[in-house]
């Protein structure tokens, strides 16, 4: 907080509620055949949609009478032009992100016990080249 209000309701939402969504994507073959999800899997073979409403409430530390946890930095980044496909991220994009959010929260990454990923479960075939990378 930049300290311009003690305390703040955060919230967001993904909820899919026309069925056709995932008829297009389960025609297309972006959704896994089993329906479930295998993120960094060699038999990764698409992704699951989830739907969840989250919110939080922020409130000034000195102003809290209890704490559960304490935010200390946050960022978020696009990797732009893609140069392999829709659903591969660009791994320079996601290493500078990191470091540069460790940097700025004085955070040592060995120091870090969770870590929310983006991981789609879809394989990405690189060209010449005898390995697939999945994401």
């Amino acid at each position: 907080m930049l300290g311009k209000c003690e305390q703040a309701i955060v919230g967001g939402t993904n909820i899919i509620l026309q069925p056709f969504t995932n008829h297009i994507l389960q025609t297309v073959k972006f959704n896994p055949s089993d329906g479930k999800s295998k993120v960094w899997d060699e038999e990764a073979d698409g992704f699951v949609r989830g739907e969840t409403v989250a919110c939080l409430f922020l409130q000034l530390k000195s102003k809290a009478k209890r704490i559960y946890a304490t935010v200390l930095h946050s960022r978020t980044n696009i990797d732009g032009y893609k140069k392999m496909g829709a659903f591969f991220p660009s791994s320079e994009c996601q290493r500078d992100l990191l470091l540069t959010t460790y940097k700025e929260a004085n955070i040592n990454p060995l120091d870090v016990n969770y870590f929310e990923a983006h991981g789609t479960g879809t394989k990405v075939f690189i060209i010449n080249t005898n390995y697939v990378i999945i994401y």
